[in-house]
């Protein structure tokens, strides 16, 4: 749609040309003009897919595709059944004496560069992050096992990092040294099973981040909440969205926990998108909803349901 526009700088170098051509184009209503008419019927159409599809997701392109495709239908609709008002406008649009000329096509020129630019920005982002999962799924593969007091040093070698203990919650300590390791461990092996589904993300057997679900007490207690980390060094190679997908059919499979929710920090862009790419449904924002680093920040809210899976 984007690229259709930029065509209107035609109008810019030549007014009667251009006039004369797209007033031809609608009087006629020829071949040509029911094939274009279709053509941006169909991209309206894909557009308003887009943004229902993305729904959940708080990208604000979204909006331009919603109100994109919603003026071009009505616009097409208004052409194709001669609203006499929308007749009117066109007709002034394309005089070529009008002083507001250069304005009007200038406008549509710079909206259209806009949209373009966008659209293939978005197009080379989902390329890289569709190769990026090929490639990850070609080159490395997680399991997730139930923790041993031999993995502490592993584990204190993955969590004693700023950048990972930054977009958890408060509590640990740092550095986080094998001795906090086998503490926490120990406390993992000696929970309820049926309470606490506490992991560690391997690699090739080696520790390289921890994951969990921890069921919620009282009238949640079929609801419970997935917490996890990978260590610096494995960021970015999808191990994280198998390590949350293998837990999550776990849980599911083991027990009688209906809903499986997380929330994120807002600004943790790489966590949301594990979650989404697993399947789970972002629900919300949930503002002002954390203190960390002397900092107020919001908080996202996703989650799975077992039918969902």
């Amino acid at each position: 749609m984007g690229l259709f526009h930029l065509h209107r700088i035609w109008g810019l170098i030549d007014r009667n040309s251009y006039a004369n051509f797209w007033i031809g184009v609608l009087e006629s209503r020829g071949l040509f003009y029911f094939i274009l008419m279709g053509i941006l019927a169909v991209l309206c159409i894909l557009g308003m897919i887009t943004f229902v599809r993305n729904r959940y997701n708080n990208y604000w392109w979204r909006w331009v595709y919603l109100f994109g495709g919603i003026y071009v239908l009505f616009d097409l609709f208004a052409i194709a059944t001669g609203i006499k008002f929308w007749n009117k406008l066109l007709m002034w649009m394309f005089d070529v004496n009008s002083m507001y000329w250069n304005y009007i096509w200038l406008f549509f020129i710079v909206l259209g560069s806009f949209t373009f630019c966008l659209g293939v920005k978005l197009l080379i982002q989902r390329n890289r992050t569709t190769s990026n999962d090929r490639g990850n799924k070609r080159k490395m593969v997680c399991k997730i096992r139930k923790w041993k007091l031999s993995d502490a040093k592993d584990l204190a070698m993955a969590l004693s990092n700023r950048k990972i203990q930054d977009n958890l919650r408060d509590g640990l300590p740092y550095p986080y040294t094998e001795q906090d390791g086998l503490d926490y461990i120990s406390s993992m092996i000696s929970a309820d099973e049926n309470e606490t589904f506490a992991f560690a993300i391997t690699v090739d057997d080696k520790v390289v981040g921890s994951i969990g679900v921890f069921r919620q007490e009282n009238i949640h207690r079929q609801t419970a909440e997935l917490g996890y980390y990978v260590a610096e060094k494995y960021w970015g190679k999808g191990i994280m969205t198998e390590a949350v997908t293998q837990i999550c059919e776990y849980v599911f499979e083991k027990s009688d926990i209906i809903r499986i929710y997380a929330e994120p920090f807002a600004y943790n862009a790489a966590s949301c998108r594990v979650l989404e790419k697993v399947g789970f449904l972002y629900e919300g924002t949930l503002r002002s909803n954390a203190v960390k680093n002397g900092k107020v920040i919001d908080m996202k809210m996703y989650s799975l349901l077992r039918r969902e899976i």
